[in-house]
């Protein structure tokens, strides 16, 4: 039975897309062998890294160059801001460092890439789950990339406002930075296109990020229901009832192989992601924070965007987080499918392996950001509690200060 409704290369054909627009090669493909075409191959990316960098740099001058007259909300936002663009850059960074891993990754997926299948069952797992996977993460990537671009162009809305309604000319920028010279001069075009491509590239990287991880754990848990069917029809009786012992202990065996295969690339998984997600999970709990107390300090209008970069905060860690949680239950369930076929009229052989199989299932395949946080739905509590926590003791300490009307951007 072949499988038409999707394909490999759909599945990350629109992360492709999205890295090319700043300068990343394909996923699948390796790093070249010698300098000059790795030069040659990544000048683009080196640019847009250094793009990102000095951005950074720029924010973090804001206020690292006028500490005496910056208040307690421009550090907040500065934090918030900063923080974006650092985990950006990182996740940049480890993609660069671990290309040629994740083109192994991805190769090895192509390879298993089942074109064909068994049953009605297995075409289902194949068409309905990676469909609607690579479905959703092509939308939460296109839907965050314009409002990536909302955000960055909102100062420019508010600026033809404020000339239309009041004849006055005023201009804004989408964040602020601090430059050796005058921003808000002649070079104020240059100034906002160089912030507003920034601003692209580090939504992209996040994004692009984010949706690469979601897709290798769909497919790997689309392997994990794969194999649950499989394992289903391993028991092969004839018409009068018979266990056939040695197709079966064979049919099993590959089972076997296969999960053991699987946990292979559950491994190359958190080595090419883990440790930049701890990053973003450290990061982004400190941000919620951050973010939810501008929400709550500030007049409406400047409330309402908060509101929105926090809602953005929180899609990207429950998405990591459910992905995660897809592999544990996924892989957790295939003891559930090996309970569940014909193995009481097996052989003692066939019965030790689906043993075997119950028993390797009943630990999980489970991710964990550096070993601090398993990426699963109830890490994703615990950092809400601790931004939580940081928002009660921030509000404690600065909620009774007077907020401070910010102008343009955040």
């Amino acid at each position: 039975m072949e499988v038409t409704g999707i394909t490999f290369k759909k599945t990350i054909n629109f992360i492709n897309r999205l890295y090319f627009t700043v300068g990343y090669p394909p996923c699948q493909e390796r790093n070249p062998p010698t300098f000059f075409k790795y030069l040659a191959r990544n000048i683009w990316f080196i640019i847009a890294y250094a793009w990102i960098f000095s951005v950074a740099w720029a924010q973090f001058l804001f206020v690292g160059v006028r500490p005496l007259e910056a208040n307690i909300w421009e550090y907040i936002v500065q934090e918030v801001t900063v923080g974006y663009c650092f985990i950006g850059l990182t996740k940049m960074m480890m993609l660069a460092k671990r290309r040629n891993a994740l083109a192994s990754l991805l190769q090895n997926y192509r390879a298993i890439w089942p074109s064909k299948v068994q049953s009605e069952a297995e075409k289902d797992v194949l068409e309905s789950y990676m469909q609607y996977n690579t479905f959703f993460a092509l939308w939460f990537s296109i839907l965050s990339v314009i409002m990536g671009y909302f955000w960055n162009l909102v100062p420019l809305a508010e600026m033809a406002f404020v000339w239309i309604t009041k004849g006055m000319e005023i201009r804004q920028l989408p964040f602020n930075i601090w430059l050796p010279f005058d921003i808000f001069g002649t070079a104020y075009p240059y100034v906002y296109g160089y912030l507003l491509y920034s601003a692209h590239v580090v939504v992209v990287y996040h994004i692009a990020f984010d949706s690469l991880f979601c897709i290798s754990v769909s497919h790997l848990c689309m392997h994990y229901r794969l194999l649950q069917e499989d394992i289903k029809v391993a028991a092969r009786v004839t018409e009068n009832g018979e266990f056939v012992s040695e197709e079966s202990e064979i049919y099993l065996r590959n089972c076997i192989e296969k999960q053991q295969s699987l946990a292979k690339f559950r491994d190359d998984l958190a080595n090419i992601f883990t440790d930049v997600i701890f990053v973003n999970f450290f990061v982004s709990s400190i941000n919620i924070c951050s973010v939810g107390f501008l929400m709550a300090t500030n007049p409406i209008y400047h409330a309402i965007k908060f509101f929105m970069l926090f809602i953005c905060y929180l899609i990207e860690l429950f998405l990591f987080c459910w992905f995660g949680q897809e592999l544990i239950d996924n892989s957790m369930k295939v003891a559930d499918s090996a309970f569940e076929c014909k193995w009481y009229s097996s052989s003692q052989k066939f019965k030790k392996m689906i043993t075997y199989i119950i028993h390797r299932s009943q630990n999980p395949q489970v991710l964990n950001a550096l070993k601090f946080w398993e990426i699963s739905l109830k890490t994703f509590t615990k950092i809400l509690s601790a931004s939580w926590s940081y928002f009660a003791l921030l509000n404690t300490a600065l909620g009774e200060l007077p907020y401070m009307k910010h102008e343009g951007g955040i």
